[in-house]
């Protein structure tokens, strides 16, 4: 994990520290950084569960409220003006004062094929109308786009670990779910 290298324990090691930013941050590993909280991970596994959660109810019940809730959070978090991601990480595992986002970023959203599962059990329910799925696999088609043409991306693509293993993962998922069966 990363920290500000203001951080008591780190100041002696780190001699170009800004004691007032902190900045650039250094890493410390092994220790959780609780500040990483208040960032996008966080509100990522939170979406991913209400999605997956509100699906699979519905799934079992036929009870619309609980796709009506599932396509709530898939708007929020996708497709709403207003609190929509936009389709890239450029950001993606930002480093303060060291780097603005790194192809490793890709990771944060390996899971998001459970996602795409979800959403799959929301089919033929009134809320995940036509226009919701079109939106949505448009949404991903820009961000399989993005994942295939960015730095960040092609960084993650030469992966030979498991960061490798799961960008052929969200690619291949991404794609198929945003009728992009050829470049899965």
């Amino acid at each position: 994990y990363w920290w500000p290298c203001n951080n008591g324990s780190l100041e002696h090691i780190f001699k170009e520290c800004d004691k007032k930013t902190g900045l650039p941050w250094v890493r410390h590993d092994g220790v959780h950084n609780p500040i990483t909280d208040h960032f996008d991970s966080t509100p990522n596994g939170h979406m991913q569960s209400a999605v997956k959660t509100f699906s699979i109810a519905y799934f079992f019940t036929g009870n619309e409220t609980f796709a009506a809730e599932a396509v709530k959070t898939l708007r929020r978090w996708f497709l709403d003006d207003a609190t929509h991601m936009n389709p890239n990480l450029n950001y993606g595992q930002m480093i303060p004062g060291v780097c603005d986002g790194r192809g490793i970023g890709l990771i944060d959203t390996a899971s998001w094929y459970a996602v795409i599962d979800s959403m799959a059990l929301l089919q033929g329910s009134q809320a995940y109308d036509s226009a919701t799925q079109q939106a949505m696999a448009h949404w991903f088609s820009n961000y399989t786009m993005w994942i295939k043409t960015s730095k960040n991306g092609k960084d993650e693509s030469n992966a030979k670990n498991n960061h490798g293993t799961w960008y052929d993962t969200q690619i291949q998922s991404f794609a198929l779910m945003s009728g992009q069966g050829s470049i899965a």
